[in-house]
């Protein structure tokens, strides 16, 4: 499976049981299948798939029930801790699993400096196995991804790309310039359509989990700048997604339209949170009659 020739990758969802016990097994297996169908790379134990809130066991039953089903696109697994050696031990089990890429964000909460920072990727990066990609999210970590950092990783046979989600078109610009050689994926829906101006090549996304098939043909039609949805729209339709914390509107938006069973978040989230889903079900009208259009 070559998984350089996979453009778009749906940080999935964790769907969970109605109590937040545990995770609902049946409503996965049917998100992952709607992936397949669209041809969509799935990333799992994201934030959008709330990794943090998942306990070892937890983590481990869910990549090992994802891989039993032998899905015909690629799996790319999160590392949710900013524990060393608790990362060093995932990426060692999940080594023994048909994964395909790791995931790696920057360490949260810590803050690192360069030094820091470098030694932690680098020997994450020598002990993966796959291709890895970094993640830089500062305003869930606290800190961005060091340029220098990054300088000391070039070359590493296991980088493979960067998933850049600070919201910055100067550290986008910057990226291109001096990391070219580093495939550049899109972290955010809604700037897809800029990444791809400045040489990204495809998008992690969040909105796929409700659209896969909508999403693929957009991030299809971008790419081949032949767009069929004015951009305008994609970013509305993208932001409203946003109206709570990510992914309490996405998994709101996914059990009104029958994807899965319960909308269920994990504290510290709260499904209270959302005060009124009016955009979130109006960018679904949106979404569903361009949709439509295209058959």
């Amino acid at each position: 499976m070559n998984i350089q020739n996979i453009r778009l990758w749906t940080a999935i969802v964790t769907p969970f049981t109605a109590d937040t016990s545990g995770v609902d097994y049946a409503s996965f297996e049917k998100l992952l299948r709607l992936q397949e169908e669209a041809g969509n790379g799935i990333v799992l134990l994201g934030s959008t798939g709330e990794g943090l809130a998942l306990n070892d066991k937890e983590r481990e039953e869910l990549v090992d029930f994802a891989c039993s089903l032998k899905l015909r696109v690629p799996l790319m697994v999160g590392t949710p801790t900013y524990n060393y050696e608790a990362a060093s031990n995932w990426i060692k089990s999940c080594r023994t699993k048909n994964i395909h890429a790791f995931l790696i964000v920057t360490p949260l909460y810590s803050k690192p400096g360069v030094c820091g920072q470098y030694h932690f990727y680098k020997n994450l990066l020598d002990l993966a196995e796959r291709p890895c990609v970094l993640y830089n999210i500062p305003s869930r970590t606290g800190v961005e991804l060091h340029r220098d950092s990054l300088d000391g990783l070039r070359g590493h046979k296991n980088l493979w790309a960067i998933k850049e989600s600070s919201g910055s078109m100067e550290t986008v610009h910057m990226l291109r310039r001096d990391f070219a050689e580093i495939s550049l994926f899109c972290g955010d829906d809604n700037l897809f359509p800029d990444f791809v101006t400045h040489g990204s090549c495809a998008l992690v996304s969040v909105a796929a989990n409700v659209w896969p098939r909508a999403c693929a043909r957009f991030v299809s039609d971008v790419l081949n700048k032949k767009p069929t949805l004015d951009f305008e729209i994609w970013w509305d339709v993208c932001k409203s997604l946003y109206c709570a914390t990510n992914p309490i509107p996405t998994k709101h938006l996914m059990q009104v339209q029958g994807q899965i069973s319960h909308s269920t978040v994990r504290l510290p989230l709260s499904i209270e949170d959302i005060k009124s889903d009016v955009g979130l079900m109006h960018a679904h009208d949106i979404i569903s009659k361009w949709e439509r259009s295209l058959v």
